[in-house]
């Protein structure tokens, strides 16, 4: 059912339990004083006539207003029986007092007027109340050899006809006044919930690039926005993996002032992921005092293994060039340390496109993790691969081995070497570089006790104290 007849149908149901009760029974049964003056002999049959009709209209209005008639059908068979009813009563009165030349033809019209005009009906439907309308005068005027044809009579027939042909325009124009009222209310509830879902859309939509400008550059929000590439599908590919970590971060959120460590990382952080976004390189996760960087995804780059050195080395530049106001708020050198690896690992939204972040996961993302843990102060430590690959940046940086890959938790078996980057402005002093007596793991410092620096390695268990003295610095700027 559509929502027009939906609409027909209500108020078809309203409209009859008005003119059941509130309209037919009380001029109905008013008219009964026409009858006493105009015909007094046949007064009393009229009213019963009358009283009968007014019990069927009270009933059907008292069964359709408690809804007992609550189906389309029973309603619309409902006007029909009044119809009928009020057809038959005044088809009888008209017989009785002269056919179709009695004042009380004019009765018939007012019925075929209100039921034409009042009532939202179908075709099929008009031409019904047509038939119990006008059908019984003409019948009963035949059963009391009151059917007779004059110029009078043929007048009543045209007045019949006449109000026949205007009450159904009038019903045929309302209901499509009332058809295109309905449609036009229906588009304007499509057209306000088409607004609501388009504003939920653009509301989700600004809150997800919010968050994806969060992890990817203006220029990688762009091309997602034109579809020319996807974050809805996860996929293999090969990658870079840039993991940057603060030296000794631990130690100091124990040692400083809540306000003074987190300004020191705010200053950091705010330089390096800007450096990093300006390179659409994509901020994949933070955890807690370092963050993780992929190179090649979703953004497809040339020579992504050069470009995650290039920045490493920027990155590094540009703390040093801030080691003044980070010193600062840390109150001792302001350390750093990257690993860089590349290969395949599977990148997306992990674990869904609603809940994750997007990122990498596989042994490129691992090794490179290893690899920070690895590179010593203001380094960048990485694999063979990717120092051949980035020889066109390293003209003023020297490049030494770090150790081997096998070595590394997790890589046991793998025979390569890894390599230290580190800019000539920020090389070490060789001769007072501390190395693990254990397993020649680099030897960072992880805590300020004072007179003595606690020194641990990266890779085991050791741990040694050392007085402080400028001469032994592990670094020197």
């Amino acid at each position: 059912m559509t929502e027009f007849e939906k609409f027909r149908l209500n108020i078809l149901n309203d409209r009859i339990s008005f003119s059941f009760v509130k309209t037919a029974i009380p001029f109905y049964l008013g008219a009964s004083v026409i009858d006493w003056i105009y015909v007094p002999e046949l007064w009393l049959n009229f009213l019963y006539v009358r009283i009968i009709s007014c019990i069927c209209f009270g009933l059907l209005g008292l069964a359709v207003t408690k809804k007992v008639i609550a189906s389309d059908r029973l309603a619309l068979v409902a006007t029909f029986f009044v119809t009928l009813v009020l057809g038959s009563g005044l088809g009888y009165m008209v017989a009785r007092t002269g056919g179709l030349e009695s004042p009380y033809y004019a009765g018939i019209n007012w019925v075929g007027i209100g039921t034409l005009a009042f009532y939202p009906g179908r075709h099929i439907e008009r031409f019904i109340w047509v038939l119990l309308t006008y059908l019984p005068v003409f019948l009963f005027c035949a059963y009391y050899g009151d059917l007779h044809f004059n110029k009078l009579t043929a007048l009543s027939v045209i007045f019949m006809g006449g109000t026949i042909l205007l009450s159904v325009i009038s019903n045929v124009l309302t209901m499509n006044s009332l058809k295109t009222e309905v449609g036009l209310r229906s588009e304007l509830q499509s057209l306000i919930k088409d607004k609501d879902v388009m504003i939920e859309k653009k509301s989700n939509e600004a809150a997800n690039l919010k968050r994806l400008a969060k992890q990817f550059s203006p220029t990688v929000i762009h091309a997602i926005e034109n579809r020319e590439i996807s974050l809805t599908q996860r996929n293999r590919r090969n990658i870079g993996v840039m993991f940057i970590d603060v030296v000794g971060s631990t130690s100091r959120s124990n040692n400083l002032d809540h306000n003074d460590y987190q300004r020191a990382l705010d200053i950091f952080f705010d330089f390096t992921i800007k450096r990093l976004l300006a390179n659409n390189i994509t901020v994949a996760n933070f955890m807690g005092d370092g963050l993780m960087a992929i190179l090649n995804a979703p953004y497809p780059m040339m020579d992504f293994e050069k470009l995650a050195i290039d920045v490493a080395i920027q990155i590094l530049h540009e703390t040093h060039e801030k080691q003044p106001l980070l010193s600062e708020f840390w109150h001792e050198h302001f350390h750093i340390r990257i690993g860089v690896s590349s290969g395949y690992a599977n990148v997306g939204f992990f674990p869904n496109t609603d809940f994750g972040v997007y990122t990498a996961i596989g042994d490129s993302v691992n090794l490179a993790a290893r690899l920070c843990q690895n590179a010593g102060n203001s380094a960048v430590a990485t694999t063979k691969k990717v120092v051949k690959s980035a020889s066109e940046v390293l003209t003023d940086c020297a490049v030494t081995k770090g150790g081997s890959v096998g070595s590394l938790k997790g890589f046991n078996g793998f025979e390569e070497d890894f390599y230290l980057v580190i800019p000539t402005k920020l090389q070490k002093s060789k001769s007072n570089e501390k190395r693990c007596p254990l397993c020649e793991s680099l030897v960072v410092q992880t805590a300020d006790l004072g007179d003595f620096l606690m020194f641990s390695c990266s890779q085991c268990q050791y741990k040694d104290l050392m007085a402080k003295d400028p001469a032994k610095a592990a670094y020197v700027y």
